[in-house]
């Protein structure tokens, strides 16, 4: 089972000719991914940017994030015209040089699948290839001939 554990790191700036630093963000992670930033400066003190930070710590404590990549699997590895269409979605994430994906090909898609693209796009726009989640789906399909060349 993987670690769900939540922090909250505080990052810090030093002033010319000051010792120390004083906390400039607070940062909230979870299973080594990026959750939240909260520059103190966008907020009317540390203090209120420390409690944002802190509400999304509890948020994913109570209810750790899952990767969408995870969530879909089974959909996007099934055996129909859509699901092919996530999987080239997510193939062109991983390698879009070698799987380009047409976005013209998301014409058709029902809103069930259409929502399921946007999660995974969000995700990916997230995360990127530090889910690990997202990279062994990929390497998955591309082992199992379900790769964009193969459909």
């Amino acid at each position: 089972m993987a670690n769900n554990k939540v922090l909250v790191l505080t990052l810090g700036t030093t002033r010319d000719g000051c010792d120390g630093s004083e906390p400039s963000a607070f940062i909230v992670k979870q299973n080594g991914m990026q959750h939240g930033f909260f520059k103190i400066a966008d907020y009317d003190s540390a203090h209120l940017a420390l409690t944002a930070a802190m509400t999304l710590s509890n948020s994913l404590e109570q209810h750790p994030w899952v990767s969408p990549f995870e969530i879909y699997r089974p959909v996007i590895l099934d055996h129909y015209e859509t699901a092919a269409k996530l999987r080239r979605v997510v193939m062109g994430l991983w390698n879009g040089a070698a799987y380009p994906f047409n976005l013209s090909d998301i014409s058709g898609i029902d809103d069930k699948h259409y929502a399921i693209l946007l999660e995974l796009l969000d995700s990916y726009r997230k995360f990127g290839e530090k889910d690990q989640v997202f990279m062994s789906l990929a390497q998955e399909i591309r082992h199992m001939g379900k790769a964009p060349h193969s459909l």
